[in-house]
């Protein structure tokens, strides 16, 4: 016979109670252990999501900066070309004027 058993072999029913006992010690170590992995968990994805959404800002505020830039060159290409339109249309006119001067000393030079 056993410290823990009865007299015919059967084990003690003391022994079943400190068995429970050790389970549910066990358990409550686990559940802390999971809790305490799930609060790191927690924490973890709290910082990642802190930081992606701070990245997000980044991202949103140059991408408001990158379109006020191209809607500056836009309004730059614009005023660029008609300032080449109206150079073009002076370099017209003095090419005609030019020209006709050619032209009119040519008529005064056969005339005369």
């Amino acid at each position: 016979m056993t410290k823990n058993s009865t007299f015919d072999g059967r084990p003690h029913p003391s022994d079943g109670n400190a068995q429970r006992k050790d389970r549910r010690k066990s358990q409550k170590i686990n559940k802390r252990q999971s809790s305490t992995a799930l609060l790191k968990t927690v924490r973890g994805l709290e910082s990642y999501i802190k930081v992606a959404k701070k990245e997000t800002q980044l991202l949103n505020e140059e991408t408001k900066s990158l379109a006020n830039a191209l809607e500056f060159a836009a309004h730059e290409e614009r005023e660029l070309k008609k300032d080449l339109a109206q150079r073009k249309r002076a370099l017209a006119d003095l090419q005609d004027d030019l020209f006709l001067e050619e032209l009119e000393d040519y008529v005064l030079s056969s005339l005369g």
